[in-house]
């Protein structure tokens, strides 16, 4: 299988990407972010440096689970899950990584909390509580608008 193919790419990142960032051993960094990396996180500091940084002040517990990747052209997107960083509720993530010659030059993510069952439920029910309360209101401004005129 040539290195370029698609297949290579996810396997290469997911393989090469989540090991150093758990384990917060950085050794390898050399070969796997390019020293012109640019980050477009708003919560890490740029350049390599800033993710290593971030990263090492991290907790030892933090844990990834890569649930599938993607990859086209120059791009690979990993989608997972981070768990044991001291939130309140673990981190969904998809990060979408551009590659020259095997090494990550860019990066983007979007992070959000991992829905549990619970909070789905009270999500739903506060917004069927708040659809009643605005139909309430609706109605309440009708009757008022009759009785004005």
């Amino acid at each position: 299988m040539n290195a370029r193919t698609p297949r290579r790419k996810q396997s290469n990142c997911s393989r090469r990407l989540h090991p150093p960032i758990q384990s917060q051993r950085f050794g390898c960094r050399r070969t796997i972010w390019s020293p012109s990396y640019i980050q477009h996180s708003g919560h890490v500091p740029p350049g390599r440096g800033g993710l290593f940084e971030l990263v090492a002040s991290g907790s030892p517990e933090l844990h990834y689970e890569c649930q599938f990747t993607v990859a086209e052209g120059d791009l690979v997107m990993l989608y997972g899950r981070f768990s044991g960083h001291g939130l309140l509720a673990n981190l969904v993530v998809v990060d979408i990584l551009r590659l020259e010659d095997g090494m990550m030059v860019e990066h983007w993510d979007v992070i959000q909390d991992e829905a549990t069952r619970e909070k789905f439920l009270e999500a739903i029910q506060s917004s069927e509580i708040s659809s009643q309360a605005n139909a309430l209101n609706n109605l309440t401004r009708a009757s008022m608008w009759r009785l004005s005129t």
